[in-house]
């Protein structure tokens, strides 16, 4: 089942976040979208400086009530998807959801500014038309 879905700039601002299946609401989902740019900056910088082999990239972690899949595009653009436990490796979907959508409707748009709040109907349209086909969704 998939939770919902944060997309940061590389200055760590969220431009972009959706709800699909959450089962609790956050208390202040501005310091949720704060709390979790900094977890990511920490796990990204933590695994960098563990690893024995370099290049290393963090790609999900998993708790008990859910998982977080992560995804970061060599321009700095950084997508986390928050789902339940039991779902698999959401690598392919991010990269998708980065390399078509993102790029074709957000990033291609002659009206979108760099770094602004992600505002694209067409993108928003798409993005939900793909994550609600995707098997796990509910």
């Amino acid at each position: 089942m998939i939770y919902n879905l944060f997309i940061f700039s590389k200055d760590n601002k969220c431009l972009y976040y959706y709800e699909w299946n959450r089962p609790l609401k956050a208390d202040s989902l501005d310091y949720e979208k704060e709390n979790l740019s900094g977890l990511l900056i920490a796990i990204c910088d933590f695994v960098s400086k563990i690893s024995p082999i370099k290049p290393s990239f963090f790609k999900s972690y998993s708790t008990s009530s859910y998982k977080l899949h992560y995804y970061e595009s060599l321009s700095g653009f950084r997508m986390a998807i928050l789902t339940d436990p039991t779902t698999g490796d959401l690598t392919d979907s991010l990269e998708y959801i980065y390399g078509e959508l993102f790029t074709n409707y957000v990033m291609k748009n002659p009206l979108y500014e760099i770094g602004q709040e992600i505002k694209s109907q067409k993108f928003i349209y798409e993005l939900d038309l793909y994550i609600s086909k995707l098997p796990f969704f509910k």
